[in-house]
């Protein structure tokens, strides 16, 4: 995330006569990796860079919870890769639709 530019900006300091460009991390950012599963190292490295973890059976069980149906992750990708992919936002929004 330090040489990302999507999560921070590049801004020019200048001091006397000299002009530095420095890229700044925004502090409002909170990076959050998903995954179906994480091994032990990984979580301590979350632990010490602040990063949190989501496995995807929390996302499907919460994103079910919230619509009312058993919602498989593992189903959803295969649907997806099966329809040959394209704009994922579509996908996903027909997916979730509340009926």
């Amino acid at each position: 995330m330090r040489t990302s530019r999507e999560f921070g900006e590049e801004i020019e300091l200048r001091e006397g006569n000299q002009t530095l460009r420095v890229h700044v991390v925004k502090q409002n950012v909170f990076p959050i990796f998903i995954s179906p599963y994480f091994k032990k190292d990984t979580y301590a490295l979350a632990k010490k860079y602040h990063v949190e973890l989501v496995p995807t059976w929390l996302l499907a069980k919460l994103a079910g919870e919230t619509l009312g149906k058993k919602i498989e992750m593992r189903k959803l990708f295969n649907q997806y890769m099966k329809e040959g992919g394209g704009p994922i936002e579509t996908f996903l929004s027909e997916v979730f639709r509340t009926k």
